[in-house]
């Protein structure tokens, strides 16, 4: 009877097909062998650069893709463009941490539509070899499950003008902006579009695989006109800075107002998390704070969001047309704890507005 019902398990576990897209033989075994070790994964095809990675997709239609950037004939980037043209498939990036030349390029196939950025595995014999297992077959495990659709924003940087705000223009001390999967593309969308003479500085929880936070900064910056950078413990946030917080690391403002970084435990999985800097932004700054939910899976930010709305502050949220993953927008906005549903340029406009 067991070995029945096991086997009506077994029948019935939805398995996720994969697709391998790297010029390195090497690494197609070792990520063949990590995510087969899982149940319900199975790599229908392993690809050697990036044309061959569009015509298996075109034929194979897997789940989710792992695309390495570096590769000849075609590179990660421009498969990834190509494939999106042609099929809603997630689309996972391998990529070096920071300083490899590839980073930046990953941030890039983010922009044009891929979903996450994850660290090339070492060999098993490597001690970081289990928590990098880990992540990657959590991100495509993940990934395999989002509904991909064409992106209805631009991503040209057309200067946005400001609309009528719904609030009195007004001091406004600092805008929190928290956001997981799909963020960095929403992210370039938004601080691209702000002046270097924008009056309020920005805190952002970005959820992102450990080890690639300094890497989204520095593509971040280079697109910027503000100040991109990382926060330091005991900072004061100055206008016209945008200060992410570091990885593994919880950001919080304190009663001086300024910037606490901590590694107390995880809040609901996260840490960083987006939830307790908006609840700090909440006590210091009350009805001078804005937060913004922005695209990711889960529920980071809604609780927080809702302080700041309790303490007079004004709290908006990324809508589903925009959303990579309409997932924490939804949760806050289902809290009760968003008063504006806005897409990414409408979110710029506002938050130009609320500050000139």
């Amino acid at each position: 009877m067991s070995e029945w019902l096991g086997e009506r398990v077994a029948m019935t576990q939805h398995v996720y097909r994969v697709l391998i897209a790297d010029d390195s033989a090497v690494m197609r075994r070792l990520l063949l062998t990590t995510l087969e070790s899982e149940d319900d994964l199975r790599v229908v095809g392993t690809a050697r650069d990036g044309a061959e990675a569009v015509r298996l997709c075109h034929s194979l239609r897997p789940d989710v893709v792992i695309m390495d950037i570096n590769m000849p004939v075609m590179d990660g980037l421009l498969a990834t463009q190509k494939i999106l043209e042609q099929a809603a498939i997630p689309i996972v990036i391998l990529s070096g941490y920071v300083g490899d030349p590839s980073s930046q390029m990953a941030f890039d196939a983010i922009r044009v539509g891929a979903l996450a950025v994850v660290a090339k595995p070492t060999g098993p014999d490597e001690p970081e070899y289990r928590r990098m297992h880990d992540e990657l077959v959590q991100a495509v495990r993940g990934m395999a499950t989002v509904k991909v659709v064409p992106r209805r924003t631009t991503h040209r940087n057309d200067p946005i003008q400001p609309r009528a705000a719904h609030y009195t223009p007004t001091y406004v001390h600092a805008v929190g902006l928290v956001a997981s999967t799909g963020g960095p593309a929403a992210l370039s969308f938004i601080l691209r579009r702000l002046p270097s003479s924008f009056p309020t500085p920005i805190l952002i929880v970005q959820h992102i695989t450990l080890g690639f936070v300094p890497g989204l900064v520095d593509w971040l910056r280079a697109d910027s006109q503000l100040d991109v950078r990382m926060a330091q413990d005991g900072q004061i946030p100055q206008p016209g800075q945008a200060l992410f917080a570091p990885d593994d690391c919880h950001m919080v403002i304190g009663p001086d107002g300024a910037i606490v970084l901590n590694d107390e435990d995880p809040v609901d999985g996260h840490r960083p998390s987006g939830n307790l800097l908006f609840r700090s932004m909440a006590r210091a700054y009350g009805a001078q704070a804005v937060g913004v939910v922005l695209t990711g899976l889960g529920a980071d930010g809604a609780n927080g969001l809702m302080h700041i709305k309790l303490a007079g502050g004004q709290t908006l949220a990324q809508d589903e047309d925009t959303s990579i993953v309409y997932g924490m927008p939804r949760e806050a906005a289902a809290l009760g704890a968003v008063q504006e549903v806005l897409p990414l340029d409408r979110i710029v406009a506002h938050l130009l507005s609320i500050v000139n």
